[in-house]
């Protein structure tokens, strides 16, 4: 797996410097634009949950009209052993977002069907989350509250489901031209991270542009998370295109 990586990593490092500077992955009008990016991790952790120790090729795209966005996020293993496919809705009051998430898992090992328009609440690998997010432009702060409300999140031996809680807390600087992040999120009930109240996750992340030519910069990023109550530590990096 050493040699994958190792390999899958060079290959993109040598097309990301061809590719043309003049290339904009961003395209804008009035009022609207439309994105589309990729990123190359060396493994998948969310909410310091561990979605395989493989690297992940993560693109997605995000059509924007003033304060409504909506787009699709994905992540696959380059082993081929796990995939997610993401939808969401996003819409910005002042400080606060409202958001809608649609989690596919496309796994029968999840599920008893992953058919993609399969939505029985009983059986879909779809969970749908509800979440808003307060960022406070001249304090550095954020906070976040999200919640499973339909979809897989069973609870074990039951046919009842957690409708799972997920807070977060950030707080966002620069050291010189890096700019990092503070994280600490916790569960507030019983829920798919853990089994009562508990912090699940501490994380540190640092963005970097590294000018790889005069009119091209290559985005980078590493996180180092911890899980207090899985006691796991996990440490992430990779680059955007």
């Amino acid at each position: 797996m050493k040699k994958l990586f190792i390999l899958t990593f060079v290959s993109i490092a040598i097309l990301s410097l061809n590719v043309k500077s003049q290339t904009d992955t961003t395209q804008t009008t009035e009022n609207s634009s439309i994105s589309v990016n990729v990123d190359f991790m060396n493994r998948y952790i969310w909410r310091a949950i561990d979605f395989g120790n493989t690297p992940s090729i993560q693109p997605s795209f995000t059509y924007s009209y003033k304060n409504f966005s909506i787009g699709s996020w994905a992540s696959t293993s380059t082993t081929g052993d796990f995939a997610e496919i993401d939808l969401f809705a996003s819409y910005s009051i002042g400080n606060f977002t409202l958001l809608l998430t649609d989690f596919f898992y496309p796994y029968d090992s999840l599920t008893n069907n992953n058919s993609y328009f399969n939505f029985k609440n009983s059986s879909t690998a779809h969970t749908i989350e509800a979440g808003i997010k307060y960022v406070n432009q001249k304090i550095p702060v954020s906070l976040g509250i999200y919640s499973f409300v339909y979809g897989f999140d069973p609870k074990p031996n039951s046919t009842d489901k957690y409708y799972s809680t997920y807070i977060e807390l950030g707080y966002s600087f620069s050291l010189k031209d890096v700019d990092c992040e503070i994280v600490g999120g916790f569960t507030p009930i019983e829920s798919y991270y853990a089994e009562k109240f508990n912090l699940v996750n501490i994380g540190f992340t640092a963005k970097k542009n590294i000018q790889i030519t005069p009119t091209f910069n290559l985005p980078l990023k590493a996180s180092f998370i911890t899980n207090p109550i899985n006691e796991n530590v996990y440490f992430t990096f990779g680059f955007s295109l």
